[in-house]
């Protein structure tokens, strides 16, 4: 049953594949993986928790990014994959053929698969009798049950299990929610729809046989379906079906149907309404429950006539079959039905009753002021209303058409519509359009013709069967809407939306993407088509979701526009996971009767990293100008105090050497002092003309082993005398490099003498140091870092900062 087993890395590309073969699973060989990281069920499963299942719709396979040359329907079942550490690592996924578990749902309910349907939430067919109907999003868009059952496809949309009546029978529908069952993730596959039909042709003949005999059978066919395992649906059929043959009280899923129900006993007396009878006619079901049905419910000029067919039907010279009687309310008003007769026997064949079941009254007028009404909103109408025959000849168009074409109604009545052909429309539109039609299905699409002038134009055109009471298509009804303009208007937005520097989204009230621009896919990673029909929160980090939903329900109770730069602190989330910080300005655009809103998004990293530049640069440019000031005037007062400090020292050191021979002890002291304190001023005041001069660095290729070797040399007098435990380590064949090894030696011994004061300051029992060097893989460029490392007092969050300035 599956077709492909895989494994996908984190970003998309498949890692393990195996395929379906009659022969056993084939693996799949590493130069023919694909790239699946743009399939829209890798990212809704990527992004799952821990144990969470994603199942896709029911779809095309693609490979290599083409749908396959014969269509295969598939639906894929995923789940997300970490490692022991709680990383996401990729994405399990299964594809399983929608063909095959079609067959197998057959197989699996036998015979009562002639009545079954399995239905996807885009109302497609997965399984159903008529093998043609099925996957109708590979072969015929427009196969779709809501299309064939609009009225049962509303109900089913606002209910999760229920029961609806109708000429053609009755349906007994139940949804499979997935998601609650088995606790898969909310996804486009989570939910399918159980549809069970009796049709009316089988229920008539049902409810001619005797009582026993039907609930038998009926309990039989509802057995059946019990083995697919739809409970819910059994139980509601059953109810529907075995109250009608017994009557009493006729069952809820007969008095909550939009359609108008009601049962007769042989004379004609009223033993069952259901709810729609009561809400249309205002009775309440004591007025009406032994009535007569003629005399109450339908009008005085239709009594003779439908006495006459009820008379037939019971003496067997009629067959039930459709018919218009009306259905008149408590104030005399008629409402257009036309009834569904069913006849009920007893054992001996005898009618014990009749069941009628209406279509959904249209109106509460009169027919012929209905009629009239009807007729002056077709010549009112703002769009062109033409109707054909079946061969597609004009028989009518309304003023608008005129207005709109130029041709008159005498220029058209006779001819075809296709003297409007302007031969831009595709003929594949043209062939859609009939096939539809013949199988009595609408169409929709859009068609370029000509006016009578030449002029070309664009009009939307809905094309639907007009069927007579026995249900056969008599006519086409098209109506058309000139949409030139607005299509021109639609073209020159998307232009200027795709021109755009900034990216740009459009989005409906709900929040639900429905156009983008190239800057959009860019700044978040993900394609167009990812991202139309998906919610805005996708491009939201995780933990603003929440509360972006909040204010865009805010923003839509009061839409203005808000310009950039409002001050609110926004980021967005591309679809590898980073995040980044965002400006955005909202533009609400009206669009009918609901409020799109543009976004226009700009990426603020750019800018935010060019400031943190400038102003570090500022900052340097200061620094520089501060320490080229300070430079200056430290080599005036270095070149000024060195020649006086220079005699002074002279004169000292000649002093010291005629008074060793005559003066005291004391004497020599104090000169001694006095002349360690003028070298010590004289090596400060070199330390500022060398600060003051340009550094001229003398580079050669140098080994940092050797390097580090001799200044922990140039300590070992401090490191003995302090007691200080020294580590050295150097990692092996580490690279040469190119540069002054005088400085860098100067450094590094500066930094040990650094660390042996700070141990000595701490006051510990005994002063560790550490000195290492290796080599450091980077993300740019790999480099040789040193470490010296001490287990003295450190260095305060104040003190750190002055570091690396000059005399610290």
């Amino acid at each position: 049953m599956y077709d492909q087993i895989r494994l996908l890395g984190y970003r998309g590309r498949e890692v393990v594949r195996v395929n379906y073969h009659v022969d056993g699973p084939r693996i799949v060989k590493r130069q023919k993986l694909q790239d699946k990281s743009k399939r829209y069920y890798f990212v809704q499963a990527r992004d799952l928790n821990a144990g969470e299942i994603y199942i896709s719709p029911v779809d095309v396979n693609i490979e290599w990014g083409q749908v396959e040359q014969i269509p295969r329907p598939m639906f894929r079942v995923a789940t997300p994959v970490f490692d022991d550490n709680g990383h996401r690592r990729g994405v399990i996924l299964i594809n399983y053929q929608g063909q095959a578990l079609a067959e197998i749902f057959k197989n699996a309910i036998g015979s009562a698969g002639e009545r079954l349907m399995v239905v996807d939430n885009r109302s497609y067919w997965l399984s159903n009798p008529r093998q043609e109907l099925e996957s109708g999003f590979v072969y015929d868009p427009d196969a779709r049950f809501k299309n064939y059952y609009p009225e049962v496809w509303k109900r089913m949309t606002q209910h999760s299990a229920g029961t609806h009546v109708d000429r053609r029978g009755v349906f007994t529908f139940a949804r499979l929610d997935l998601q609650k069952m088995t606790g898969v993730a909310d996804s486009p596959g989570s939910s399918w729809f159980i549809v069970a039909l009796f049709p009316s042709v089988l229920l008539r003949l049902a409810l001619g046989q005797s009582t026993y005999l039907v609930a038998y059978g009926l309990l039989c066919l509802l057995g059946l379906i019990s083995v697919a395992g739809f409970g819910m649906a059994r139980i509601r059929q059953l109810r529907a079906l075995d109250r009608l043959v017994l009557v009493e009280p006729m069952g809820r899923a007969l008095e909550s149907t939009a359609n108008p129900v009601v049962v007769t006993n042989p004379m004609d007396r009223i033993v069952f309404v259901n709810n729609a009878v009561l809400e249309h006619t205002g009775y309440s079901r004591q007025e009406l429950l032994g009535h007569d049905r003629i005399d109450t419910l339908v009008t005085p000029a239709a009594g003779e006539a439908t006495r006459a067919r009820l008379r037939g039907l019971t003496t067997g010279k009629l067959e039930p079959d459709v018919f218009d009687a009306g259905l008149q309310d408590r104030n005399g008003n008629n409402y257009r039905v036309a009834w569904s007769e069913s006849l009920q026997r007893d054992v001996s064949g005898e009618v014990t009753g009749v069941t009628y079941i209406g279509e959904v009254p249209r109106s509460g007028l009169q027919n012929d002021e209905w009629l009239r009404n009807l007729a002056a909103a077709t010549e009112q109408s703002p769009v062109t209303v033409m109707i054909t025959d079946t061969d597609g000849h004009i028989e009518y168009v309304n003023p608008r058409f005129s207005a709109l074409t130029g041709y008159s109604n005498e220029e058209v009545i006779g001819r075809k519509p296709s003297i409007l052909k302007s031969g831009e429309t595709p003929p594949e539109d043209y062939r859609q359009l009939w096939s539809n039609l013949k199988a009595g299905r609408e169409w929709q699409g859009v068609f370029n013709n000509f006016k009578k002038n030449g002029q070309s134009y664009l009009e939307a055109t809905t094309i639907s069967p007009l069927r007579d009471e026995g249900g056969e298509v008599t006519h086409f009804l098209a109506l058309k809407e000139d949409i030139t303009e607005r299509t021109r208007l639609e073209k020159n937005f998307q232009l200027a939306v795709e021109a755009a520097p900034s990216a740009m989204i459009l989005s409906n009230p709900q929040g639900i993407m429905v156009l983008t621009n190239s800057r959009a896919e860019e700044m978040f990673g993900y394609t167009r088509e990812e991202m139309h029909g998906q919610s805005l929160d996708m491009l939201v980090p995780d933990e603003a979701r929440q509360a972006h939903a909040g204010l865009r329900r805010r923003y839509a109770d009061a839409a203005i526009p808000r310009p950039m730069g409002s001050g609110v602190d926004l980021h967005g989330k591309h679809r590898d996971g980073h995040v980044f910080p965002v400006d955005i300005g909202l533009n609400p655009i009206e669009a009918g009767e609901e409020t799109m809103v543009l976004s226009s998004v700009v990426d603020l990293s750019e800018r935010r990293a060019l400031k943190d530049q400038l102003e570090e640069r500022d900052r340097q440019v200061v620094e520089a100008h501060a320490l080229a000031t300070v430079g200056r005037m430290a080599a005036m007062v270095a070149h000024d105090l060195r020649n006086p400090l220079s005699s002074v020292k002279m004169g000292l050191q000649i002093l010291n050497r005629s008074s060793s021979k005559g003066h005291g002890k004391g004497d020599q002291e104090l000169q001694q002092i006095a002349l360690d304190q003028v070298q010590y001023m004289e090596k400060i005041l070199s330390e500022l003309l060398s600060y003051a001069k340009p550094t001229v660095l003398n580079r050669e290729w140098l080994t940092i082993s050797k390097i580090i070797d001799r200044a922990v040399l140039l300590c070992e007098k401090e490191i003995q005398r302090h007691h200080i435990r020294l580590k050295v380590w150097n990692q092996l064949s580490l690279p040469t490099l190119y540069g002054d090894p005088h400085r860098l030696q100067q450094a590094i011994s500066n930094l040990i003498t650094n660390a042996i004061e700070s141990c000595v300051e701490a006051g510990i029992g005994k002063g560790e140091i550490s000195v290492r060097s290796h080599l450091d893989l980077g993300e740019d460029i790999p480099r040789v870092c040193i470490e010296i490392i001490d287990n003295g007092v450190g260095l305060d969050h104040r003190t750190e900062s002055k570091v690396f300035e000059p005399f610290f």
